[in-house]
């Protein structure tokens, strides 16, 4: 923090009141870096941009920025650690890298639908932010977008996302989210250490990234439909991991380094209703593959079992069997009385 004294204090009041007059269309980069007595500011309706380290370690508790403001720059929000909440006028169209980074008093943030863009570390260590609302028009969140977000639980990602970076929302408190169908790509160490227990991929995504569930809680995956490569590291120290769903009625599946490394009791099983699921070391289907073998990478072999119908008319014959065997007993019981 920069302190500022009473007499740069008047001196800030001054600008504001200057800056509520003028014609200012642009807040230059750093106007306000490291004020931190600044509680509050009213933005001149002129202004269209917030320029880069803008209010970034400053006091700001609150702020009205105008709905002509079409950018909000890289860092511009960084540190302002007395931010509680915050509006974003429907007329901004992206937000920055880390703009809004380590707004630890930051709880809640609603994104207007004008917003395409969600850049780098944008919310990265708002470990209070317990509520965003994305807007449909996002298409891509960046790198490291709600990092360390420990208090963000969950979250709905709109139709219109169709990537996401690195380690999106590693190490923050998911413990669920909806990704549409038509995600086609996430990069590594999306959900790295999160709290996500049980995990749907949607059949649209044709990869999946290495580290992807590293060091988290996941206990139940159903794997997509095309998803035949698992990257290295993907379940790297997931202990609490019980259950993978294969859906892609493939012969094999290519496993990378430590995709299981630090798992214990993994069981690969079918997710394909109507059939039974076992997978081997080789082609020939003679060695069972065992999930504890860290040191694995390659092929393995899966060997599809359609699920029998004959052992449904079994299971009634057995109970109707059972039903007629009990009447027996009870009928004999109350003809030895009599």
């Amino acid at each position: 923090m920069f302190p500022v004294s009473d007499s740069a204090k008047s001196i800030l009041d001054c600008l504001q009141n200057q800056l509520r007059r003028s014609g200012v269309t642009d807040i230059g980069d750093e106007a306000f870096k490291g004020c931190e007595s600044l509680t509050g500011i009213e933005l001149p309706e002129g202004v269209t941009s917030i320029g880069k380290y803008v209010f970034s370690y400053s006091g700001l508790t609150s702020i009205d920025i105008r709905d002509v403001v079409t950018s909000i720059g890289d860092y511009a929000f960084e540190y302002c650690r007395s931010l509680t909440s915050i509006t974003i006028p429907d007329s901004v169209q992206s937000i920055g890298n880390y703009a809004f980074a380590y707004c630890d008093g930051l709880t809640d943030i609603e994104i207007p639908d004008s917003v395409i863009s969600i850049g780098e570390d944008a919310f990265r260590f708002c470990e209070n932010l317990t509520d965003v609302v994305l807007p449909e028009g996002v298409t891509n969140i960046g790198e490291n977008a709600f990092y360390w977000c420990r208090s963000l639980t969950g979250m709905v990602i709109p139709e219109g996302v169709t990537y996401i970076s690195d380690s999106a929302f590693a190490y923050s408190g998911l413990t669920g989210i909806e990704l549409p169908e038509g995600i086609t790509y996430m990069d590594s160490a999306i959900f790295a250490g999160s709290n996500i227990m049980d995990y749907d991929m949607p059949n649209g995504l044709d990869s999946v990234s290495a580290y992807m569930f590293q060091d988290s809680s996941i206990r139940t995956v159903t794997l997509g439909e095309d998803i035949v490569y698992l990257k290295h590291s993907m379940f790297q120290g997931c202990e609490d991991l019980r259950t993978v769903r294969i859906t892609a009625q493939s012969d094999y599946m290519v496993l990378e380094m430590d995709v299981f490394k630090g798992c214990k009791n993994v069981r690969l099983v079918s997710g394909i209703p109507g059939y039974n699921l076992a997978v081997y070391y080789d082609s020939e289907h003679t060695k069972a593959f065992d999930t504890s073998d860290e040191d694995f990478a390659g092929a393995v072999y899966l060997k599809w079992t359609e699920v029998s119908n004959d052992t449904v008319p079994m299971a009634i014959g057995f109970s109707i069997g059972t039903v007629l065997l009990i009447g027996l007993i009870v009928f004999m019981h109350i003809r030895g009385k009599n």
